[in-house]
């Protein structure tokens, strides 16, 4: 007959190993992942302790657990650091088949002497995206109140629609409102182009061709206008995208290149390659830009599902960016997209978005990425596998674009020609 443990006994390897394969079980995950039933989810790995011979309490296998998952991120964190300094433990397979189901990037950020904005990182089955909270750390799912006032209505979404199309910068001698998406590789920006695009259509459709693999699919300077209604002309939005930061270092982009863009250098169609800099020498070279060709509003895109593991490199990357955009009198925005990825609760209906408090966490931390203030950042659900297009997800989409364009036209204001007046011949 086995004899009862405490619960502040020591595990053994065995012991570890069956707590492991309870944590596994599919019905136990499914569990897992539901808020408020952590307590639950333990009491359970007890019990089914209990039926191999093994006591240890639902305290006990909380704890244990919480040490294991300890000691696993602090391994990932040194692992995705020191690439050539690979580390293990006992129980780090298990564990990593268990947590670290989400590929990554890992490495370092690093400027090529071109001035390449990419990161010295490959994708790795050994990269974590869960969030590995402890328990007691893990965000509460639910505010009782939106902590940003949103109207979830047909009608909200025609007022949208309607102040969007008729747009028109504040400045006479612009006609488009131009906004540089800019963000790392696969981060959603040519999906939101396709879904802006698509709630005016009224049907799902891929304006933006959009790919699924680790490297950028866009590979050049594509602008596109978001079309109104049928029937309708095109809006005073062009939307512009461009090759994603991180796409290695012969499709990167260098800050060089950036700048010729959002200064309206660079030509339509321009493909960016580190050896070759936009320059006077440049086929279709715009030497002296008018307006019209230049970026008034770059938005930040990035992945709600990856903030946790993008390399820390990144944050300096957005950072140096931030402050040459800045110089030259540029606003930017941030949009934070596959945010049904990390709330099932908004995955589900998302007019939750600004009631989820880990949604609200992880617009902090993207905030805390790019150097910029919570309130520039927007969540976003873009369109992926979805046929129909849905009221609720096309008003937070259109909400994105209308606060892009109340800082697009800041740009406008501020360049707006200064009158003086008719001269004055005062006769002498």
């Amino acid at each position: 007959m086995a004899t009862r443990k405490k619960s502040w006994e020591r595990w053994g390897d065995e012991e570890v190993s069956a707590l492991l394969s309870i944590c596994s079980e599919d019905e136990t995950q499914q569990l897992r992942l539901k808020p408020g039933h952590n307590s639950k989810v333990y009491e359970r790995y007890s019990v089914k302790l209990r039926e191999l011979g093994i006591f240890h309490d639902a305290s006990a296998c909380r704890d244990k657990m919480k040490k294991l998952k300890q000691d696993y991120k602090k391994t990932k964190d040194h692992n995705n650091k020191w690439g050539n300094d690979q580390k293990s433990s006992k129980w780090y397979d298990r564990l990593d088949a268990l947590l670290g189901h989400r590929p990554a990037f890992s490495g370092t950020a690093s400027t090529t002497d071109s001035g390449t904005l990419v990161w010295e990182a490959a994708e790795t089955k050994d990269s974590v995206a869960c969030e590995l909270y402890d328990d007691d750390e893990a965000p509460q799912p639910k505010l009782e109140y939106q902590w940003r006032e949103m109207e979830w209505t047909e009608e909200q979404k025609v007022s949208l629609m309607k102040t969007i199309s008729s747009y028109r910068p504040s400045c006479h001698e612009g006609t488009q409102a131009r906004v540089l998406l800019l963000g790392p590789v696969g981060s959603g920006k040519s999906s939101f182009i396709s879904s802006v695009q698509s709630v005016f259509n009224g049907r799902v459709t891929n304006r933006a061709m959009v790919g699924t693999s680790s490297t950028s699919f866009t590979k050049k300077l594509q602008s596109f206008n978001i079309h109104g209604q049928k029937g309708e002309d095109p809006t005073g939005l062009v939307l512009c995208d461009i090759v994603g930061l991180g796409g290695g270092e012969m499709t990167g982009l260098t800050l060089h290149d950036v700048l010729s863009v959002i200064k309206g250098h660079a030509p339509e169609g321009q493909k960016f390659s580190p050896d070759q800099p936009v320059g006077c020498e440049t086929v279709g070279y715009i030497k002296k830009p008018g307006l019209k060709d230049k970026i008034h509003c770059v938005a930040f895109v990035v992945d709600a599902s990856k903030i946790r593991t993008y390399p820390k490199g990144l944050g300096t990357t957005f950072r140096l960016l931030r402050k040459h955009i800045s110089d030259l009198d540029i606003h930017q925005v941030a949009l934070l997209t596959q945010i049904d990825l990390i709330c099932p609760e908004t995955a589900k209906d998302v007019t939750q978005v600004y009631k989820s408090r880990i949604i609200q966490d992880m617009m902090n931390k993207a905030g805390d990425l790019l150097g910029m203030s919570t309130s520039y950042v927007v969540p976003v659900k873009n369109y992926s596998s979805e046929l129909d297009l849905n009221v609720n997800n096309d008003v937070l989409l259109l909400r994105a674009v209308d606060h892009i364009l109340q800082y697009a036209d800041l740009y406008f204001q501020d360049n707006a020609p200064q009158h003086t007046g008719p001269k004055i011949d005062l006769g002498v």
